[in-house]
């Protein structure tokens, strides 16, 4: 997703995503312009409460103005016995850090 960052700090993603069954449910988020194979995790987030609820979860994350997208990957697909584990983000925002506000 395209970013726009004015100055580089500490910045507060939050995703809303829903506690899948079978959970739970692990995301990530990277800069995927990063010219590496496997980019730097810059927050990660556990949607642990396995009854297809909707959360919200905030990490503070630093980001500078030459992250011009961020990416949200989903780290444990399964399938087995106990169902299909699916990832559904519903709404990803970023903010000034309250201590920027």
């Amino acid at each position: 997703m395209p970013v726009k960052i004015e100055r580089a700090g500490l910045y507060d993603v939050s995703l809303c995503a829903r506690n899948s069954r079978p959970g739970p449910v692990k995301l990530n988020i990277v800069n995927p312009d990063e010219p590496v194979v496997f980019p730097k995790t810059l927050g990660e987030f556990t949607f642990d409460k396995n009854d297809d609820s909707w959360s919200t979860q905030t990490q503070q994350v630093p980001l500078s103005p030459d992250v011009t997208r961020l990416s949200v990957n989903f780290l444990n697909d399964y399938v087995g016995p106990d169902g299909d584990r699916n990832a559904f983000v519903l709404r990803v925002t970023i903010q000034p850090h309250a201590s920027r506000r």
